[in-house]
């Protein structure tokens, strides 16, 4: 439902701004806004999870996820395909 997954941005927002480096907010915060679709900021909050704790593996999979939603690399999989 669109409206709790506002609410979950909302409060996971404020956590992460409380504690910026706890990669279980920060990887809850991702996995929120690949479902709102907001795949950059998905992504900035995987990174700084996985920078905390490289081997997050919902950070790792959330990365995984929203960089394929990504057009910069949907071009780079046509690219590479090409070759």
């Amino acid at each position: 439902d669109q409206k709790m997954l506002e609410e979950a941005e909302r409060f996971l927002r404020h956590a992460s701004e409380v504690d910026a480096a706890d990669p279980t907010i920060l990887s809850n915060f991702a996995a929120v806004l690949v479902e709102l679709r907001k795949y950059a900021e998905a992504i900035k909050c995987c990174e700084r999870a996985l920078a905390v704790e490289p081997d997050n593996y919902e950070a790792l999979c959330n990365l995984s996820f929203a960089q394929r939603r990504t057009s910069a690399f949907a071009e780079a999989i046509l690219v590479s395909s090409w070759r």
